[in-house]
């Protein structure tokens, strides 16, 4: 196995818990293949829309997600941040609406 995603569905929306590659395998458009496949199942199961977390200094997943519609919830920067007990911050990050199931 190079990678995995992993999510869950609550009515109508999507929760990405992880999305993970190996690091010799990034950049291979591998997270790309596992995130549309995850978008896509997530419509086929009824979800109309998605939500992830991702750390502030992970440009590269940023980027991802960015390309695939994402965009920091609240759409100001720091709206939307969190800061865990450990000082990792991360940004929730919201999807476009699903259209006919293409993300």
């Amino acid at each position: 196995m190079v990678g995995f995603c992993s999510f869950w569905r609550v009515l109508d929306e999507l929760h990405i818990n992880n999305l993970a590659v190996l690091p010799e395998y990034r950049r291979a458009h591998i997270g790309t293949a596992l995130l549309r496949r995850v978008l896509e199942d997530g419509a086929r199961l009824g979800a109309s829309r998605a939500t992830l977390e991702v750390r502030r200094s992970n440009e590269a997943a940023r980027m991802l997600y960015e390309k695939f519609g994402f965009s920091v919830a609240g759409g100001a920067l720091g709206v939307g941040s969190t800061t865990t007990s450990s000082g990792t911050v991360r940004r929730s990050m919201t999807s476009a609406t699903c259209a006919r199931g293409r993300w």
